[in-house]
């Protein structure tokens, strides 16, 4: 749980393997940078609503430095470049010094906002649907059509 990207999070999850069960590592997080890796865990999640999630825990392990490594060069180096790359198209000195026309620099700084928010929309997405199967949306669609049917009888 964290509070403004301050706290614990489950980070470079696996995939679902075939029991439903998935690796994590937890992470002590700093504004949603990974600061201290805690430990390995396996878990499941159940489909559930789709605003909330129940996770239960199996087992705990160590991380290997390869997953450390890799989850402290996703988080302060990857993902911070794919959100802020058009950033530096917003100054008009590093616009211009690209030869770029002045007159759609207007256009250049509305595309940088929009391309940030619509990246960590999707980082964001990606990471709430770690530990749900591939067709977890087409589980809650038949979910939703039982319920529907079962609230008409």
């Amino acid at each position: 749980m964290t509070f403004n990207g301050i706290g614990f999070r489950y980070l470079n999850a696996s995939s679902v393997d075939e029991d439903g069960c998935y690796m994590a590592d937890k992470w002590f997080t700093f504004l949603y940078l990974p600061i201290l890796p805690l430990k390995r865990m396996k878990m499941k999640r159940a489909i559930t609503k789709s605003n909330t999630s129940q996770i239960d825990f199996i087992s705990e392990s160590k991380i290997d430095s390869l997953a450390k490594i890799k989850t402290l060069a996703l988080g302060w180096f990857i993902y911070p470049a794919i959100i802020f790359w058009p950033l530096p198209m917003v100054v008009i000195e590093v616009y211009t010094a690209l030869g770029l026309p002045e007159n759609m620099h207007s256009w250049a700084f509305a595309f940088a906002i929009i391309y940030m928010l619509v990246a960590v929309w999707i980082l964001a997405d990606q990471y709430e649907e770690q530990g749900l199967p591939k067709n977890y949306r087409q589980i809650l669609r038949d979910q939703k059509k039982t319920n529907l049917k079962e609230g008409d009888k």
